[in-house]
């Protein structure tokens, strides 16, 4: 007399299992560390809660009452996109990606998101960062902008922090407005100088700016 053999079969550890295969067999060619790093957390920790919600969110993607675990490779693929939407891959994901496992790059910690970047361009990441997703706050003064930036991002492989091209930055504008001005400033009185005769511009112009301010200012008393 045969005896028969009854199997039964969880759909939750297929679910987890196909999502293994297809990370092992096809993602980790192509993706990045922390991506990799991530699916792997985020498949072994899966609640079955979660995990029936994948299944759930397949069915309804697909408008089907019911589902057959088939294990294809489309079926795998089908089930990582609805993984990598989960918040739970998505924490996981900029978790690593903090931690340097996705290269060089700006990590936004209000939004969660995070930009590579090439080597020595942190700080032009972050003002494209800015200007585009944080107009308001980029055309805000100068202390909104600087407290934004050192509470909302993270430089991820960088070298220096945020607040030393803060400071180099603006230590950079300050003299490049004062260099400007000044030589509009030496234009202007040039100018009224040579208008009154009281010097040729060529005699002007081979004067430094302190010495062309006084005859200004001499002029001036003079006039006045």
């Amino acid at each position: 007399m045969e005896e028969l053999l009854h199997f039964k079969v969880d759909p939750l550890f297929i679910i987890k299992t196909m999502l293994q295969i297809h990370v092992e067999n096809v993602l980790e060619n192509w993706l990045s560390e922390a991506e990799i790093y991530a699916l792997y957390a985020c498949i072994r920790d899966l609640t079955d809660e979660e995990t029936e919600e994948l299944g759930h969110e397949y069915g309804r993607i697909n408008n089907l009452d019911s589902i057959s675990l088939s294990g294809t490779i489309e079926q795998r693929e089908a089930f990582y996109k609805i993984l990598i939407e989960t918040d739970r891959y998505k924490t996981l994901l900029f978790e690593n990606q903090c931690q340097g496992h996705a290269g060089l790059g700006v990590a936004d910690t209000l939004t969660k998101k995070f930009y590579p970047c090439a080597f020595a361009g942190h700080w032009q990441t972050l003002i494209g960062i800015v200007k585009s997703s944080y107009l308001d706050i980029y055309s805000s003064d100068t202390a909104e902008l600087d407290a934004f930036i050192l509470q909302n991002f993270v430089f991820v492989g960088g070298k220096e922090k945020p607040d030393f091209y803060l400071q180099e930055d603006r230590s950079h504008a300050r003299t490049l407005y004062l260099t400007v001005s000044k030589e509009k400033d030496m234009q202007m009185m040039i100018d009224s100088l040579e208008k009154v005769e009281y010097a040729t511009r060529e005699e002007l112009e081979n004067e430094q700016f302190p010495e062309i301010r006084a005859m200004y200012y001499q002029m001036r008393s003079e006039i006045d």
